[in-house]
């Protein structure tokens, strides 16, 4: 093998390595599984705020799995996207904002019609001691 082809082939080598350790684009979401629904990383996005990390989570796509659920099971399902999702992508972050919605209309690109919104619920956690505490509403 020629010094040429051994230098073109570590030039490819190059960006594949450097790629493997980019961390994930800000906005991409996670995969969850809640009340026998297995949530989509499609349906999850969870990005990084200046003082906290937000995980939005779209529930319309899985309405009738959650359409019993009470406010302890949609906390539950806040403290595991708190947990899992935000946690795993941003190790660093001591606060977590969680907000379950229902988008029950797409565009034609397929993006959330934020007209259309139903909020399920607002969550907020905070890491003390290496665990996830929910914060008490204030008012």
């Amino acid at each position: 093998m020629s010094v040429k082809t051994m230098v073109f082939l570590a030039l490819l080598a190059l960006p594949l390595s450097v790629r493997a350790d980019a961390p994930p684009p800000p906005d991409a979401g996670c995969a969850l599984k809640a009340m026998g629904a297995e949530i989509q990383a499609a349906d999850v996005m969870v990005s990084k705020k200046p003082d906290h990390v937000h995980v939005l989570i779209d529930l319309f796509p899985y309405h009738d799995a959650f359409k019993a659920a009470g406010p302890a099971d949609l906390k539950k399902l806040a403290l595991s996207a708190a947990k899992g999702c935000a946690a795993t992508k941003y190790p660093e972050a001591v606060s977590v904002k969680v907000d379950l919605a229902e988008f029950s209309e797409r565009d034609s690109y397929g993006a959330p019609v934020w007209s259309s919104i139903k909020v399920l619920g607002k969550f907020e956690f905070t890491k003390k001691k290496g665990a996830w505490k929910p914060v008490q509403p204030k008012g």
